[in-house]
């Protein structure tokens, strides 16, 4: 994918994160689920920050596994915070 559309599919999910209504389920697996597609970087950054495997990530995104309410919340501010330090910008949260 060249590197223009990454940043627009980015910044739409930043759009979607912004529009998020937590404990949303569905809208939290479609949020894991872009994220780990859309970047290697964002995929990892979850795996570190939340000191979990490939596998599980990738369970968040399915829906196979929905983390309690408040860690949802958690775990999309952390792709939040992921984005904006890419591409340099700030959102309301």
């Amino acid at each position: 994918m060249d590197p223009a559309t990454v940043r627009q599919l980015k910044e739409k999910l930043l759009d979607d994160i912004r529009k998020w209504q937590p404990p949303e389920e569905r809208g939290f697996k479609d949020i894991v689920r872009n994220a780990i597609d859309l970047d290697k970087k964002l995929w990892h950054g979850l795996m570190k920050a939340f000191e979990v495997g490939a596998k599980e990530v990738r369970r968040w995104g399915s829906g196979a596994e929905v983390p309690p309410d408040f860690q949802r919340y958690v775990i999309v501010e952390k792709i939040r915070e992921l984005l904006e330090s890419e591409l340099g910008a700030v959102t309301e949260v």
